[in-house]
């Protein structure tokens, strides 16, 4: 939910953007696969889809794909797969915002151990994330995001 609610702040930003509808696959690929080969068949024109998970955004990469519309219309998605990494190696997805595990693990038990000595913890902590694209995906430091455990 917060995610999609950052996408439409951010979106309701840029006058030029027109937002057609919000559509949920309940973190289904088959049915974001199903939703987004409708919308493709009713608005051919459309410029751009931003898959909020993982699922939702390997079924609209896939519908994407198959309808051959692929260098024309922009994804842009959150979490990675194997899946969404061939697609931006394809060229059908943009760019995944993909979190820091490292980071989330680190700084969940240093803020765990602060709790349990009674010092005072932040309510939010930011532990960050990593736009990735086809020009940046095979730095060592994306790598190791997108591949966690992958002895190096």
């Amino acid at each position: 939910m917060e995610r999609e609610k950052g996408f439409m702040n951010t979106v309701s930003k840029y006058k030029d953007i027109e937002i057609i509808g919000k559509f949920y696959s309940k973190s289904s690929p088959e049915e974001a696969y199903r939703i987004t080969k409708q919308i493709l068949r009713e608005i051919p024109d459309i410029a751009g889809i931003f898959g909020s998970n993982q699922q939702s955004a390997e079924g609209v990469a896939r519908a994407v794909n198959d309808s051959g519309m692929g260098r024309k219309i922009k994804i842009v998605a959150f979490d990675s797969s194997e899946e969404q990494i061939q697609y931006i190696e394809k060229g059908i997805i943009q760019a995944v915002a993909v979190q820091k595990p490292f980071n989330m693990g680190y700084l969940g038990v240093k803020t765990a151990l602060m709790a349990a000595r009674g010092e005072k913890v932040e309510k939010n902590i930011d532990t960050g994330f990593e736009i990735i694209t086809k020009e940046n995906m095979y730095s060592p430091e994306n790598q190791k995001l997108l591949f966690p455990f992958v002895e190096r």
